[in-house]
């Protein structure tokens, strides 16, 4: 049985999960007919991976997935038209893929944590306005509350109540 601590009704666990970002690889350099030599370069483990935008010093997620096997599923991603198409398509800035192995208690079950990450991820993009491809997970009730007038200055505009 699994030990945590309740602290304002978020569970954390005792055993955390970690994710080891590698070096995001530029998709200029990857050709989507066919694979790539940088494909393998993408370890065969558990992970997250993340196709966005980079320009300035700001940057955009456009697809957030997860896997058994990154390389195996960025693979196949490279070939998923629609995908790609969708992120040449973005506004301007560098598109970018970034993926990150996860690392946890040999106890944890992977496959939850995994999909509790990827959504925690599509949640925090979701909040920032990203445009995902995504259609998985991204429908989900929410209800737009602006704030008007003297907000105080920690307050976005914008907050979305998730249903």
């Amino acid at each position: 049985m699994e030990q945590y601590i309740r602290m304002c009704a978020h569970e954390i666990y005792s055993s955390p999960a970690e994710l080891y970002w590698h070096k995001p690889i530029n998709l200029v350099e990857i050709n989507y007919n066919r694979k790539h030599e940088l494909i393998y370069q993408i370890p065969e483990s558990y992970g997250i991976y993340i196709f966005h935008r980079r320009y300035a010093e700001f940057g955009e997620a456009l697809y957030i997935g997860k896997a058994s096997n990154l390389r195996r599923r960025i693979s196949q991603e490279l070939n998923a038209k629609e995908l790609i198409e969708h992120v040449r398509d973005a506004k301007r800035g560098a598109k970018l893929l970034s993926f990150a192995e996860i690392k946890m208690h040999g106890n944890c079950n992977k496959d939850k944590c995994i999909d509790d990450i990827e959504s925690a991820l599509i949640e925090l993009s979701m909040n920032r306005g990203d445009h995902l491809f995504n259609t998985k997970k991204t429908k989900v009730h929410i209800q737009e509350v602006t704030s008007l007038g003297e907000k105080p200055s920690f307050l976005e505009k914008k907050l979305y109540m998730y249903q």
